[in-house]
C-alpha cells in the first residue's frame, strides 16, 4: 500500500485503541472499524486492550505494541514493516491478505481460541541484507499464543513460524523458514512447497504430541532438529528428510520419495537420516529414491565416552552405539548403498525388497527377520551381533562379512 494515500489515525481512534473503558462507554459494544491509516514508529503502546475491532487497508511501519490484549480483532489487506508486537495475549485474531517485510516480530506469548492467517506473505530479512548476524538476528517472527494457529495459502521466506497448542500450515510456500510450537503441540503441514532449509525446531523441553507432513514437496532439506515426537507421519512427500537426534514413540514413513540433487555435495548425505535418534517404532513403507546420492542413512556413530583412567593415569574410553530403535520395519523399499551401521535394534524386519551394497556393521540386533529379500553386492555385517535370525524366501548373492548369530 502506498503511504501517500493514507493518513495517521485520528485522535479519537488512538484514544479508543489506548483506552478500552473509553471505547466501551462511547461505542456501547459496537465494532470499531479503522481504515486507511498508517501507524508509524511514533506510535508505541504498552499494556493496551483491544476488542471487536477491524483494521482495513492499514500500514503498520515501525510501530511498537507491547503486552497488548487482542480479542476478536481482524486485519484485512494490511502491511507490517519492521514492527514489534510482542508478548501480551491474543484471543480469536485473524489476518487476511496481509504482508510482512523486514525484521518483524509479531506475536503474543499467551492466548486461546484461534489465530488465523489466510493469503498472507511473510518476507524477513537475510543476514546478507542486514550485513551481520545469523537467522536469530535477522529473520522475521510471526505467530504464537497457547491456542490453535492456522496458516493457509501463505508464503514465508526467512521467517520463524510460531504455533501454540496446534500449528496448521496448509497450501503454503516456505523458503528458509523455521517452525516452533508449544510443548505437546500438534503440527500439521499439508500441501507445502519448500525450498532452502525448512526446520522444525525443538529442544530438551519441546515435545510434539504429533507431527504430520503430507502431500508436499521440498527441494531442500526438511529437518526435525532435536525434536521429541509422540507420533510422526510422513506420507506422499518428496524430501531430503533429516530426523537426526529425534526422540519419538512412533514414526511412520509411507510413499515418500527421498532425493538428492543431480550434483550432490560430496560432504553431505541425502535421503533419510536418523543418526543418533531414539525411536520406539520406525516403519518405512513403499518409499523410493531419486538422485545419485539418495539412500537410507539410519546409521549411528561411535560415541567415545571418557570412562575412567588406567593405572598409569591415561584416559580410557568406551564406545557406545548412538542410534536405538526398538522396532524397525522396512517394507517394499530397496536398500541401495544404505548406511545402517552403529545401530541398536530390537526387532528388525525387512520385507519385499532388494539390498545392494549396504553396511550393517558395528550393530546389535535382537531379531533380524527377512522375507522375500534379495541381497547383492557387498552387504557388510562386520562386528555385528544378532540374537536370532529369521529368513523366508531370501536370495543371497552378496559378499561381505556375515553377522555373528546367537551370541
Amino acid at each position: 500500500m502506498s503511504t501517500d494515500s493514507i493518513t495517521k489515525p485520528t485522535r479519537e481512534e488512538m484514544s479508543f485503541i489506548a483506552d478500552i473503558n473509553l471505547r466501551r462507554d462511547v461505542l456501547k459494544g459496537q465494532p470499531l472499524v479503522i481504515e486507511g491509516r498508517i501507524f508509524s514508529e511514533e506510535i508505541r503502546l504498552n499494556q493496551f486492550e483491544l476488542e471487536n475491532t477491524k483494521f482495513l487497508n492499514c500500514d503498520f511501519v515501525g510501530c511498537t505494541m507491547l503486552q497488548g490484549m487482542l480479542r476478536n480483532v481482524s486485519f484485512e489487506n494490511c502491511a507490517f514493516v519492521a514492527n514489534i508486537w510482542d508478548k501480551g495475549r491474543w484471543d480469536d485474531v485473524s489476518f487476511l491478505g496481509c504482508a510482512w517485510r523486514g525484521r518483524f516480530n509479531m506475536g503474543p506469548s499467551e492466548g486461546k481460541g484461534k489465530l488465523r492467517f489466510d493469503d498472507c506473505e511473510f518476507i524477513g530479512l537475510t543476514s546478507k541484507e542486514m550485513g551481520y548476524g545469523g537467522p536469530a538476528d535477522t529473520f522475521g517472527a510471526i505467530g504464537g499464543t497457547k491456542g490453535d494457529v492456522f496458516y493457509n495459502n501463505c508464503r514465508f521466506a526467512h521467517t520463524y513460524i510460531n504455533g501454540g497448542a496446534s500449528l496448521h500450515i496448509k497450501s503454503s510456500i516456505l523458503d528458509d523458514s523455521r517452525i516452533f510450537a508449544g510443548t505437546g503441540a500438534r503440527l500439521l503441514m499439508e500441501d507445502i512447497t519448500g525450498s532452502g532449509f525448512v526446520v522444525v525446531e525443538g529442544g530438551q523441553d519441546i515435545f510434539f504430541s504429533s507431527v504430520i507432513v503430507r502431500d508436499s514437496k521440498f527441494s531442500g532439506p526438511l529437518i526435525l532438529k532435536d525434536v521429541g515426537i509422540g507420533t510422526g507421519t510422513f506420507e506422499r512427500i518428496v524430501a531430503d528428510l533429516n530426523l537426526k537426534i529425534v526422540r519419538a514413540d512412533t514414526i511412520n514413513i509411507h510413499d515418500v520419495t527421498f532425493f538428492s540433487p543431480d550434483s550432490p555435495n560430496p560432504q553431505f548425505r541425502y535421503g533419510l537420516h536418523t543418526q543418533s535418534a531414539r525411536i520406539g517404532s520406525l516403519n518405512i513403507v513403499d518409499c523410493n529414491f531419486r538422485g545419485p546420492s539418495s539412500t537410507l542413512n539410519l546409521w549411528g556413530e561411535a560415541e567415545y565416552r571418557l570412562d575412567q583412567k588406567d593405572a598409569d593415569g591415561n584416559d580410557v574410553f568406551t564406545t557406545e552405539m548412538a542410534t536405538a530403535i526398538e522396532k524397525l520395519t522396512i517394507h517394499h523399499t530397496n536398500l541401495i548403498d544404505a548406511r545402517l551401521q552403529y545401530m541398536r535394534v530390537g526387532n528388525f524386519r525387512l520385507e519385499e525388497l532388494a539390498i545392494k551394497n549396504a553396511d550393517f556393521s558395528h550393530s546389535k540386533i535382537n531379531v533380524l527377520a527377512l522375507r522375500q529379500v534379495t541381497m547383492d553386492g557387498k552387504v557388510e555385517f562386520s562386528d555385528t551381533v544378532i540374537t536370532r535370525k529369521q529368513y523366508v524366501a531370501v536370495t543371497d548373492r552378496s559378499t561381505g562379512t556375515p553377522p555373528s548369530v546367537g551370541k
